[in-house]
């Protein structure tokens, strides 16, 4: 009989020895490879310890409170745990997380080769008699995708896991209570949980609040099969966990976002070649700042931009303005003349939004990759090459702008950084309040539904209710990155 088939059978108290086997295994593991969780089992626990009498093997509360129901004079502490890890795939207690919604065919003339592709694979799917967009299908040798896991409890939940699937993709394990995680070490094998799954694809990350940045590595260390299915177990409810599934589930979306389409791509080639021409050219690049002991106020047309406009106007000739894309007709509809233009924009829709605004004698200071006619429309015209586009080291470049993605707001943002250090903020929102637009008045967005759909709760400066989406969340770390 294997490790799980003996505890569960024998007499409890002989259980115990198998039990107390296992730890000591552990701690030798975590000893030698992880020695920061090795002293972690040195510990005393102060709240729950392992508890076995005749009824079974629980876990109690020091006031001899158990954890695991007794049902017909038996702890259902091995029923619970095979409840929590079987079938995960249809198992209502573990969530599925999607980057999207089912297989969708595309219908999206602007990106033909996308479209055609994507199309194909849909095609091909659906002609797979295992295939279904209502249910997944693991492969014959029960092959587990990207886990979650949210607080062990005893942890047991996870040597049944490892032992039915034959493959676990990745596994993040998360328990805010030391005392959850020495108790875990009498279930789970995690020499064999490291080798069976690999270093790089199991975090087990214990105590406190997660890190933002071991979850980022977590994402990182599978950057494209992260992205599609994630499944997610909790054992408990806690403000630690609802705060870490938070955090998963905002960077999860966050990695879905920038992988754009070949065909934007081409796209933003094809303007590149036609705006910069080595032998002529046409326009001034943007290659060597000089820093100005001058600030330089950043405006997006984020909706606190309503507020700040007496701010703005009344500082006007104290600072140089940069407005962000659709900034610019709420400045221009209050009096306010920017000096400068931002835009990053490839298709060719822009033009007539700047002559709508308009533009007038203010200068554009745009990305190579922008399509000729916004250049056009402008009556004075620089260039900066933004980073990360298919065509930003083409010809050696003396400058690429970083962190001027994903939005115009970072390109405008990261072009102030590299001229001053006195830099204000205004109307940048990455966040917006529960329903509310996430524009300004008076802008290019006024007669559209410009509310997400993607709402992910975060922290607010000023209210509890603000939420973010993923776009915002990718676009407040670039601007972290920038500013650092």
């Amino acid at each position: 009989m294997n490790f799980l088939e003996n505890i569960e059978s024998i007499e409890p108290k002989k259980a115990l020895d198998l039990l107390q086997q296992r730890f000591e295994k552990n701690r030798v593991f975590f000893d030698k490879n992880l020695p920061h969780l090795g002293e972690l089992l040195k510990e005393n626990t102060k709240e729950f310890h392992l508890y076995i009498d005749s009824r079974g093997i629980n876990i109690a509360t020091n006031d001899g409170k158990i954890l695991y129901p007794i049902e017909n004079g038996k702890s259902t502490i091995f029923k619970i745990s095979k409840k929590l890890s079987e079938n995960l795939s249809t198992n209502p207690i573990c969530k599925k997380i999607f980057n999207q919604k089912g297989v969708v065919r595309y219908n999206e003339p602007t990106i033909p080769i996308t479209t055609k592709i994507v199309n194909e694979i849909v095609d091909n799917l659906e002609k797979n008699e295992n295939f279904s967009n209502k249910s997944i299908y693991l492969g014959e040798n029960n092959i587990l995708p990207t886990l979650s896991v949210f607080g062990l409890t005893s942890g047991l939940q996870i040597e049944y896991i490892k032992r039915d699937y034959s493959y676990i993709h990745a596994l993040f394990i998360y328990e805010p209570n030391i005392d959850f995680f020495i108790i875990s070490n009498y279930f789970i094998d995690y020499e064999e949980c490291y080798k069976k799954i690999g270093f790089d694809s199991f975090y087990l990350f214990v105590k406190g609040h997660t890190s933002l940045h071991v979850i980022k590595k977590f994402y990182a260390s599978h950057l494209i099969t992260n992205n599609y299915l994630r499944f997610e177990i909790s054992t408990y409810e806690d403000k630690r966990i609802k705060d870490a599934r938070d955090s998963f589930l905002n960077i999860q979306r966050q990695n879905t976002r920038g992988w754009g389409s070949i065909d934007d791509e081409m796209v933003g080639l094809k303007n590149r070649i036609k705006n910069i021409d080595p032998k002529n050219p046409k326009y001034p690049i943007f290659a060597k700042p000089l820093t100005l002991d001058y600030p330089i106020c950043v405006v997006g047309n984020g909706p606190s931009l309503n507020e700040l406009m007496p701010f703005i106007k009344e500082n006007s000739d104290k600072m140089i303005i940069f407005s962000s894309g659709t900034a610019l007709k709420p400045l221009k509809n209050y009096g306010i003349e920017p000096d400068f233009q931002i835009e990053i924009e490839r298709r060719d829709h822009v033009a007539s939004v700047l002559k709508e605004a308009p533009l007038g004698n203010t200068t554009l200071l745009a990305a190579d990759i922008v399509d000729p006619s916004t250049l056009e429309c402008a009556k004075k015209s620089l260039l900066f090459i933004r980073a990360t586009s298919t065509s930003a080291t083409m010809n050696k470049p003396k400058k690429i702008i970083e962190f001027s993605n994903p939005i115009v707001g970072n390109a405008s943002v990261a072009l102030a950084l590299e001229i001053s250090k006195n830099v204000l903020l205004c109307g940048l929102d990455v966040g917006f309040k529960g329903d509310g637009k996430q524009h300004a008045k008076g802008s290019y967005y006024d007669n559209t539904n410009d509310k997400s759909q993607e709402k992910i709760p975060t922290r607010g400066n000023f209210s509890s209710n603000i939420y973010t989406n993923s776009l915002f969340s990718l676009s407040r770390e670039m601007f972290e990155h920038a500013i650092a």
